[in-house]
């Protein structure tokens, strides 16, 4: 059996034709974003745990054989990313628990020239971020990333409920 998983990928695995590529048959769920974690680029993209910041992503439904795939192209074997659950939200507020890669703290630790960011692996991912409704101005890797960031880009991904939206009608008897 081909079990079904949730992948949610960040920096350039949020752009479509890089995925269309590497894992052909991936079924794409739309802009999420990874909770409590904030984007960082040590060599490439990476999410380092940071309580009440949140990530840009892309939900991505695979299979064993894709994931496996994953594995390889994300360098686990050469202990480059490990696998990692964490928790999303999609525009309507509904948590998953996604599978997403980590760098290491020994691969995050070399410090080669050639690990450098380039400017085309930035605009991969900038495509992937306007592709799913992001804006370019979303794209803000810590450290340069604005005070407020998480709460304003929560604020602008999450649609309110029709539940939410009636609360902030009504008048409260504590205003």
């Amino acid at each position: 059996m081909n079990k079904k998983h949730l992948y949610v990928g960040y920096g350039s695995n949020m752009n479509e034709n890089l995925m269309e590529r590497r894992r052909p048959g991936s079924v794409d769920k739309g802009a999420v974003l990874i909770k409590n974690f904030m984007l960082t680029l040590p060599h490439w993209a990476d999410i380092e745990n940071c309580f009440n910041e949140a990530t840009p992503g892309r939900l991505w439904e695979v299979n064993d054989e894709q994931l496996a795939d994953l594995d390889i192209q994300e360098g686990v074997d050469k202990n480059e990313y490990m696998r990692a659950t964490v928790s999303v939200v999609d525009s309507k507020g509904n948590t998953h628990s996604a599978i997403a890669y980590v760098m290491t703290k020994e691969f995050k630790a070399i410090k080669v020239d050639e690990l450098l960011v380039s400017e085309g692996y930035v605009g991969r991912i900038i495509e992937g971020y306007k592709q799913v409704g992001f804006s370019e101005a979303d794209w803000q890797p810590f450290p340069s990333r604005e005070e407020g960031y998480s709460k304003k880009l929560l604020a602008r991904f999450v649609t309110p409920t029709k539940k939410e939206i009636s609360k902030q009608l009504k008048p409260s008897i504590f205003s």
